[in-house]
């Protein structure tokens, strides 16, 4: 980016904001100082190029930039930096400097190198919107439970992940989620269940999620209930594992209907809700095909 550009305080739109390697020459983070009337989206590319990190990372002062709705930080992919490698703890300071304002509705990180996210993650209560991208450091995700506005959770690349947290009392997990994406994440393993108050555990519930899309993740076993799911993408996983989400599904739905009896077994009960099932290389594909059209309601498109 040209130097000067922190002079323009009227600005109104910058939707990317780029920054240099020699950055003696061209502007650094803390142009974005002044820029209090940006609106709309920004993202910022190449952090790893900061220097002089401490100071950088707290210039921006996204925090009081009230009229952003959607932000993206990317680092530098395959620890492409300054000083070479930048390391974990430098990127957890970083990325905790750049904390945006309550107001933000949508946020992505991309090849992030902390092994934990920010603590105000937590505390952007107007989130709808969530991507994580390449961040390979990453073991568990951190609590959502306040977010009760997120509607669509990305996940991919985090090739570390191995599960999802509630930390929260409550089983239902993302209360407004209605999209979840799981790409290339082959540690994955599943949710932590819950504790009641006293002590037993109880299976988590995404109470609206009407999409899941799951490719890549072959350790993905555990899965909470799914008693909204309309559209079911599953590649690149074994046939158990499919079996067994599909179990969980018919499980959910068995459990949130007023009209089941205690007879009904999961062999014979239809997902009434359930539309679009697509299966895409899947190994070890044993259960047959009549097993899903048995779950599926006659309006199911079944792939």
């Amino acid at each position: 980016m040209p130097r000067g550009i922190g002079q323009l305080s009227s600005l109104e739109r910058l939707s990317r904001f780029v920054v240099a390697k020699d950055n003696t020459v061209c502007s650094g983070l803390g142009e974005l100082q002044g820029l209090n009337n940006l609106r709309g989206e920004l993202m910022i590319v190449n952090l790893g190029y900061v220097k002089n990190r401490k100071s950088e990372f707290m210039a921006p002062n996204l925090k009081v930039k009230q009229h952003l709705q959607s932000l993206a930080l990317e680092w530098n992919k395959d620890g492409d930096d300054s000083e070479g490698a930048n390391d974990v703890e430098n990127d957890e300071m970083e990325l905790e400097a750049l904390r945006p304002h309550q107001n933000l509705k949508k946020l992505s990180l991309e090849f992030y190198r902390g092994v934990k996210f920010p603590s105000w993650i937590s505390s952007l209560t107007n989130l709808m919107f969530i991507r994580f991208c390449s961040c390979k450091s990453i073991k568990r995700l951190p609590p959502f439970d306040q977010l009760l506005s997120l509607k669509s959770l990305y996940i991919s690349g985090l090739t570390n992940l191995e599960y999802i947290d509630s930390d929260g009392g409550s089983s239902s997990f993302f209360p407004s989620l209605t999209r979840l994406f799981l790409f290339h994440c082959p540690n994955l393993k599943g949710w932590l269940t819950c504790l009641r108050n006293d002590g037993t555990a109880d299976l988590p519930r995404f109470p609206c999620l009407s999409i899941l899309d799951i490719d890549n993740c072959p350790n993905l076993t555990s899965m909470p209930l799914l008693p909204s799911l309309e559209k079911l993408h599953f590649s690149g996983g074994g046939g158990k594992q499919l079996e067994h989400i599909i179990k969980m599904i018919i499980s959910a739905s068995q459990s949130s209907s007023s009209s089941s009896s205690s007879s009904s077994s999961s062999s014979s009960f239809p997902i009434f809700q359930f539309k679009d099932l697509m299966i895409q290389k899947v190994e070890d594909l044993n259960f047959c095909q009549s097993c899903c059209l048995t779950h599926f309601s006659a309006k199911s498109d079944y792939s």
